[in-house]
């Protein structure tokens, strides 16, 4: 009597509802991204004081970590408040966070979301198992970091792109403003045991034999 084998979890109706959910809050979130990295671009074009021109010759291609890198410097100079710094550097540093969540999805992908237990993992690819990165990732998680771009968006484009301050109240703006942050990563002395619990380990290749 033959065996009954069920159906991978990617081609049941639960799976494919899984993965629906994941694309579009991925899409939504990688949207949400290219609208950051261009405003990175005013900011930094008005913290250095420099025409459209120039800042165009000298800051293109100049993404998201570059250019935190470059604000970091303006302010040691002196260039930015320390005011303003204090306002901004949160900003960079989940900018920062969210940058390297967003660089490792979509250069590895990310694994068994149709189980509903997705994970992102450089295993394949690292060098040596101390520097293997994994982390749990899903349609909440994305929102998350959706969420916390959106917030990084407003307050870019309120108080660091030169703009005037808004008139009178604005409450709904107000309240993005003074939100925490949504993404928060599990702690790195819990996140070892968590991986080894929840994440499986892909199989290590070695390099063909030139024989």
């Amino acid at each position: 009597m033959a065996k009954f084998r069920s159906k991978p979890a990617s081609q049941t109706d639960e799976g494919r509802e899984r993965f629906g959910a994941y694309w579009l809050a991925l899409g939504e979130f990688a949207h949400i991204f290219s609208r950051v990295e261009m405003f990175m671009h005013f900011v930094l074009r008005w913290h250095t004081k420099t025409s459209v021109d120039i800042a165009r010759a000298v800051f293109s291609g100049v993404w998201i970590d570059t250019a935190s890198q470059f604000l970091g410097r303006l302010a040691t100079n002196g260039n930015i408040t320390p005011e303003e710094w204090a306002e901004l550097k949160p900003v960079l540093d989940q900018l920062g966070l969210i940058g390297k969540r967003r660089n490792n999805i979509f250069h590895y992908g990310a694994e068994a979301i149709a189980e509903g237990r997705g994970f992102v993992t450089n295993a394949l690819m690292a060098i040596t198992e101390d520097r293997i990165q994994s982390f749990p990732i899903s349609p909440e998680v994305l929102r998350d970091m959706t969420i916390d771009r959106r917030k990084i968006l407003v307050h870019l484009r309120i108080r660091h792109v030169g703009r005037p301050a808004p008139r009178g109240d604005h409450p709904a703006i107000d309240a993005i403003l003074r939100a925490a942050w949504r993404y928060k990563p599990p702690p790195q002395s819990q996140n070892r045991s968590r991986q080894d619990d929840k994440i499986p380990k892909p199989k290590r290749q070695r390099s063909p034999s030139p024989n």
